[in-house]
């Protein structure tokens, strides 16, 4: 085996997958920002949310809409779709390097309610450079179809996710990333951080949960584990 290859295996050894962050459809659209904690090849990129986090992943449950092939053959190798979730709708997309996903997308009835953890991206379609002008897309690792209940259990745990880093004063991570949102953002108008907790609270009382109420240890926290297939 090659100096090279042995590198390379030792780097994969190493490499920690990412959890999901659990967040809120209206903060992961604002989360147009992306940035990375070192300068690796194998450094994770992560999108800036609001509330203070680096998500290089999502969770996200809500309803599958508008299935529509947007490659230049229309042979379905490359799909766009619409979720709705809790508080705004969220897009993603697969292509070929994605088969199972746009296998899925390509079978799916619509609507039905949908759970997939996604890394998150962005494109400008204007291609003015400018952050404020981004609009975020997600590529789901996974998707399968869930049911009302499993669909308002992430839902809840996404929102509490949400709120408990907004209302985090302590931890310096958070705050510092607050911080950094705040500057990165400063210009774009959809930004606004109070809008996020109404929002996420909004989430709570259509569940008919009052937040004061709950502790932290109703939500599952950030880690997500990719749960076992369930057949479309």
């Amino acid at each position: 085996m090659s100096q090279s290859q042995q590198s390379e295996n030792a780097e994969s050894q190493n490499y920690t997958r990412e959890p999901a962050i659990r967040a809120t459809g209206h903060e992961i659209n604002l989360a147009k920002y992306d940035f990375k904690t070192g300068d690796g090849e194998r450094d994770p990129k992560y999108q800036l949310l609001p509330s203070g986090a680096g998500a290089n992943r999502v969770l996200v449950a809500g309803t599958l809409m508008d299935v529509v092939d947007s490659s230049q053959e229309g042979d379905g190798s490359y799909l766009r779709a619409q979720v709705a979730t809790a508080t705004e709708t969220v897009y993603i997309s697969a292509n070929q390097y994605q088969p199972e996903v746009r296998s899925f997308l390509s079978d799916a009835e619509t609507p039905q309610y949908v759970v997939m953890s996604a890394k998150m991206d962005y494109y400008n379609p204007e291609d003015t450079g400018e952050v404020e002008d981004r609009k975020v897309s997600l590529k789901p690792e996974w998707i399968q179809t869930t049911d009302g209940d499993r669909r308002d259990e992430v839902v809840f745990e996404n929102a509490m996710a949400t709120l408990e880093r907004m209302d985090d004063s302590e931890t310096e991570n958070i705050q510092t990333l607050k911080a950094h949102a705040d500057e990165q953002y400063e210009h774009d108008e959809e930004f606004d951080r109070a809008e996020v907790r109404e929002e996420a609270v909004g989430v709570l009382e259509d569940l008919d949960v009052e937040y004061g109420r709950v502790s932290s240890a109703g939500a599952a926290g950030d880690d997500a584990e990719e749960p076992e297939k369930v057949a479309a």
